[in-house]
């Protein structure tokens, strides 16, 4: 899953969006709310769900709904900036590999299940 997040992150058309959310912003800020409210809060709500249920069954430690999936989000795509030089970069596929296991090797480090 953090590889497919990953893969659209890199997409062409959503570093397209970012770059003319990053030229457009001081002149139109609530671009940043249509965009959160129209792709990337519904993702990150997906995302709590499912960790929220992995949680409950026992596969993950106990989590905060809410923070859990922003860090998540920012393991992911923090390295990808400076990968893809501010978008200017095609990122490889093994780096994209690269980066989700390091992102979720993090996050189950920090958010695991303890083990019995």
């Amino acid at each position: 899953m953090g590889h497919h997040m990953l893969e659209c992150y890199c997409d062409d058309r959503s570093r397209a969006l970012r770059r003319l959310l990053y030229a457009e912003l001081t002149q139109f800020p609530d671009l940043i709310d249509i965009v959160r409210g129209r792709a990337a809060d519904r993702v990150t709500d997906c995302l709590a769900d499912k960790l929220a249920r992995l949680s409950l069954a026992g596969r993950l430690g106990p989590l905060d709904p809410t923070q859990a999936p922003e860090h998540f989000v920012a393991l992911l795509t923090g390295p990808m900036e400076a990968r893809a030089r501010l978008g200017t970069r095609r990122v490889p596929d093994d780096e994209l590999w690269a980066v989700t296991r390091a992102a979720v090797n993090t996050f189950l480090h920090a958010f695991g299940a303890a083990p019995a």
